[in-house]
């Protein structure tokens, strides 16, 4: 039986005594288990230091509910995020490593191009607000509101909105980016305060929907924001999310989402990727369960298609 193996790390997991402490990301990685069962996969997850020529030392089977040892694996799903230069340092080391040897969601290069932000501006510069990585290129930026983000954060993680008379410095390592005003929603569809975000998969909008924040600017879901379904994209989102695709299409298969912000000319604005598309607002937000497993469908059937050739 093929064995896909998913390295995680994150807060709520993964642990000995249970794989993990939050039971939506129980539910979210069971289900992905049991629609990979169907279609004659096993999955075994493990933290990224369990895993060592091939095998997983330890490992967790959410369909037995026990923790396995010596478990070979046929690909890798990398869920691994990130809280010290220490372990940034050894996740990039071992991705290298596992690229050489399996095939991995997501390669190298996305992973480098979605979690740094330095990166991902040196790319798509043209599709992203006006952004200075150092203090005395602020004058660039024409707002008079900044966001102040660290290179390396996730989940809304450090980025603070405050205004640039009142900024004296940039913290080792952060960004600044000019001020979207979302208020205005989109056409048509919502109006206020909102985030876009999309979700690609092997060069194809596998999903989409608007995160809105409980108050504020911040609309992360880690951070208290809310997932609302819209019934379209506008086509400008979708031209830019081709044009983003078309640096990645060398990597198969590849999972990750972009988030825009439109301002109130309703012209979309790339936020940032994200190399790990969060799985457990699917089981957090009512009617999205379904799209959930038909994601899950169409990512092993990409997963499936590599591995036969």
């Amino acid at each position: 039986m093929t064995t896909i193996g998913i390295l995680y790390n994150d807060v709520d997991g993964i642990f000995l005594k249970r794989p993990f402490s939050a039971p939506y990301s129980l539910a979210a990685y069971r289900k992905f288990s049991e629609i990979a069962a169907e279609r004659g996969f096993k999955v075994a997850v493990a933290k990224p230091g369990w895993y060592a020529g091939n095998k997983l030392a330890l490992s967790w089977n959410l369909l037995t509910e026990r923790v396995e040892r010596s478990v070979p694996v046929d690909f890798i799903f990398d869920r691994c995020l990130s809280f010290s230069d220490a372990h940034r340092t050894f996740m990039r080391r071992l991705r290298n490593s596992l690229n050489r040897t399996l095939p991995l969601v997501n390669h190298p290069f996305i992973e480098g191009a979605c979690t740094d932000k330095r990166r991902t501006h040196a790319l798509f510069s043209r599709f992203m607000p006006a952004t200075c990585l150092r203090y005395r290129d602020l004058r660039a930026i024409r707002s008079p509101t900044v966001v102040v983000k660290p290179r390396f954060g996730f989940g809304g993680r450090g980025v603070r909105v405050v205004s640039k008379e009142r900024l004296r410095s940039l913290p080792r390592g952060a960004l600044a980016q000019e001020f979207i005003d979302t208020s205005a929603g989109m056409r048509g569809m919502y109006h206020g305060v909102h985030d876009l975000r999309v979700v690609m998969l092997d060069g194809r909008v596998a999903d989409f929907y608007l995160r809105v924040p409980r108050h504020g600017f911040i609309s992360n879901i880690s951070r208290g924001g809310s997932a609302v379904r819209i019934p379209r994209l506008p086509y400008r989102v979708r031209k830019i999310c081709s044009e983003v695709d078309k640096r990645f299409a060398a990597c198969k298969p590849r999972l990750y989402s972009i988030d825009f912000l439109l301002d109130r000319h309703q012209v979309p604005w790339i936020a940032e990727l994200n190399a790990h598309v969060t799985l457990v607002s699917y089981y957090e937000f009512e009617g999205m369960k379904p799209v959930y497993d038909e994601l899950c469908r169409r990512l092993l059937g990409s997963i499936q298609s590599v591995l036969e050739n």
